[in-house]
Order: structure tokens, then sequence, then C-alpha cells
């Protein structure tokens, strides 16, 4: 199996309009990036935006969690 390691919780960065695009924190194996998922474009895809047109609806985090699950999924086994 192999190691996995998170960059801490999320990484946030502005965006152009001046709002904040969250992250899921890279995944490390034996200290080397291996893949990053990009949340905001995987909630803007649904556009299921709140009306910041920044944050997701509450109902958007179902998404995020399914897009954090697939990306975790290569690592099992």
């Amino acid at each position: 199996m192999k190691k996995i390691m998170c960059l801490g919780d999320s990484i946030t960065h502005g965006d152009d309009k001046g709002g904040y695009r969250p992250y899921l924190a890279a995944l490390l194996d034996q200290g080397k990036k291996i893949d990053f998922v990009d949340i905001y474009r995987t909630v803007s895809s649904t556009n299921e935006l709140g009306p910041d047109g920044v944050h997701p609806q509450h109902g958007v985090y179902k998404v995020m969690a399914h897009a954090w699950f697939e990306a975790m999924k290569c690592f099992v086994n």
C-alpha cells in the first residue's frame, strides 16, 4: 500500500474576482506530489454555487466529497 500524506486540511487561493478558490490538499507518495484536486472547478461545473458566485450551496458538498473519494480510489490496494 502506498504511503499517503496530506498537506493540511485545504489550501485557499484568491481568484481574479477577489474570492477564494478552495482546494483539497495535495496527495504525496514518498514526498512526491502525485495528485491535486481542484474543487473550485468541480463545484463550478455543477452550477450550484451560492449567491456570491464563489462559495458552494450546502448540497454541493456531496459533489466535493465524491471528487475526493474518486481521487483517493487510486491509492487503495
